[in-house]
C-alpha cells in the first residue's frame, strides 16, 4: 500500500518537474524579448546576473523574471521530490 502512494506521488513530482521546466523556458524566453532597447548591451555584458537586475527590463519583462524564478523554484523541489522517492523506492526494491 505504501509503496503504491509513494509511485503515484513519484509520478506526480516528475510530471510535474516537467510542466515547471516548459514553464520556465517559456518564461525565460518571454523575458529576454523583454529587455529595455537601450538596456540590451548592458544585459550581455553582467552576463548571468542580469536576472536580478529588474531595471532591465520593461513591466511585462519582470512579470515573466518573476514567474521564472516561482517556476524555477517549483522545478527544484519538484525534482528533488522525485529523486529523494526514486531513492526510497529503490533501497526498498534490494
Amino acid at each position: 500500500m505504501m509503496s503504491r502512494v509513494l509511485v503515484i506521488l513519484y509520478v506526480v513530482a516528475f510530471v510535474s518537474s516537467c510542466v515547471s521546466i516548459a514553464l520556465v523556458i517559456f518564461h525565460f524566453a518571454q523575458m529576454i524579448q523583454e529587455i529595455r532597447g537601450r538596456q540590451y548591451t548592458k544585459a550581455t555584458l553582467v552576463g548571468p546576473f542580469f536576472l536580478f537586475m529588474p531595471g532591465l527590463f520593461t513591466d511585462k519583462g519582470n512579470y515573466h523574471r518573476y514567474r521564472f524564478f516561482v517556476y524555477l523554484s517549483l522545478a527544484a523541489v519538484s525534482m528533488g521530490l522525485a529523486a529523494g522517492i526514486s531513492n526510497y523506492l529503490n533501497g526498498i526494491a534490494k
